[in-house]
């Protein structure tokens, strides 16, 4: 018995404090100081401390990944009024978002992971010939030469090859050289390609790291009402080689953010779907 209450108690913590960061492993709604209540009472439940929460949650958010090993009370959370933990942290957690600090590390952040420009420009068709017909006189120099010291069964097959070398120099002087062309146009599509690849990356990183948080943080309440409006909290679960398992196969086969909102439980789901449907109306 100890050891299901334990158990479900870690699903709470990882999905309870979760859920307080709506969606994206609830990366966004944890905050700084706001009541000593709080401080003492919600940190101490949760089994960590305010700064601790707090680097948690700074790098559940900026890195991507949630970060919550050190939150490990769970019976105080089991025993106590999880709604109320959950309305004091999305409060709590609203606040940080909204402070300097954390704006400060996003932006941080974010220009560290910005894309470096491409520096890459297409080399004109004459800089091609250019270095083709350089390159191809030092070949038939350094042939030239192996030729003079080479004995007479290497000199045939060496003058085999500075034959090709000077019908090779004589097409890429030729002005009108289809070697050289086809050279040029790979050079057109590989300078285009490398800007195509840049900009799909600063559009995603436009995406993923908007200048304005609030844009972001409008994405993320969003989505998770999205998910949490799907969620079905009376589904069964049973008991599966020691883990709890859906009984239906379609809500075992939907993705970790609709489970987590599932465990962390109706009465939690209650307090931040409204919480959320305001931050949002807020944001418009």
């Amino acid at each position: 018995m100890k050891k299901n209450v334990l158990q479900k108690g870690r699903l709470v913590i990882r999905f309870g404090f979760l859920v307080m960061l709506p969606f994206m492993a609830c990366m966004m709604l944890l905050s700084f100081y706001t009541g000593k209540r709080i401080a003492e009472d919600c940190w101490k439940q949760l089994g960590i401390s305010q700064q601790q929460g707090k680097d948690q949650i700074r790098n559940s958010f900026l890195r991507n990944y949630f970060d919550y090993y050190q939150a490990r009370n769970a019976k105080n959370i089991l025993t106590g009024n999880r709604a109320q933990v959950a309305k004091d942290l999305l409060n709590f957690a609203k606040q940080y978002i909204y402070s300097n600090s954390f704006r400060t590390e996003y932006e941080k952040e974010r220009m560290q992971s910005k894309p470096a420009a491409t520096e890459r420009k297409a080399k004109t068709k004459e800089a091609i010939r250019s270095e083709k017909v350089a390159e191809t006189k030092e070949l038939i120099s350094k042939t030239e030469g192996i030729i003079k010291t080479a004995d007479a069964s290497l000199q045939k097959a060496m003058a085999e090859i500075l034959d090709m070398h000077k019908k090779n120099l004589a097409e890429y002087q030729d002005p009108q050289s289809e070697v050289i062309e086809m050279l040029y146009q790979q050079e057109l599509m590989m300078a285009e390609n490398e800007k195509t690849r840049y900009d799909e990356s600063l559009k995603q990183w436009t995406d993923n790291y908007p200048a304005d948080i609030r844009q972001l943080i409008r994405t993320r309440l969003k989505k998770y009402l999205d998910i949490a409006q799907t969620v079905d909290f009376n589904a069964s679960l049973v008991e599966k080689n020691g883990k709890k398992r859906f009984v239906k196969p379609e809500y075992e086969a939907k993705n970790s953010d609709w489970k987590m909102i599932f465990r962390s439980g109706k009465e939690v789901y209650d307090v931040t779907r409204p919480f959320v449907e305001q931050w949002v109306r807020e944001l418009q």
